[in-house]
């Protein structure tokens, strides 16, 4: 396939006229290769070391039922189990910021404003205690006169 510089992929939507660059559209999808990539290695990563800290036995067990494999010792376990819980936390820190880098990003670019749950439920908190900010201060301004 060859690829040409002014190509335009059109996005089809309802009743939508807009479309995005094939450079742009090629640039999202390697980012999001990336990000998948990422999140699959650290969940088998996850799998081994729950898996040895719950099992107490280390994870080649798993699929070797005939050998005979000491159980780890106990403080193995808890660094599996602590090694486990840091990849578990870095890994949902990492989705949220590219969560929150591709709204700002759409956003930005675009002016497509797309928020997750989570994006959506700071934002209502967001509104709602700057409307409280602004209730309290008018009472207060009220009460001064």
């Amino acid at each position: 396939m060859k690829k040409e510089n002014n190509v335009v992929v059109k996005l089809e939507q309802h009743n939508s006229n807009r479309s995005i660059s094939l450079e742009a559209y090629e640039k999202l999808a390697k980012n999001f290769m990336q990000i998948l990539e990422q999140v699959t290695s650290n969940l088998a990563f996850l799998e081994v070391n729950y898996w040895e800290a719950f099992t107490k036995y280390p994870f080649r067990q798993k699929y070797n039922k005939w050998e005979k494999i000491p159980k780890l010792k106990d403080y193995e376990i808890h660094e599996k189990k602590i090694k486990a819980d840091k990849t578990l936390n870095d890994l949902m820190k990492l989705m949220l910021k590219e969560e929150d880098r591709l709204s700002e990003q759409l956003l930005e670019k675009y002016g497509v404003e797309v928020l997750s749950e989570r994006q959506r439920h700071i934002k209502a908190d967001a509104e709602f205690e700057a409307a409280e900010a602004a209730k309290e201060k008018a009472e207060k301004e009220g009460q001064h006169d």
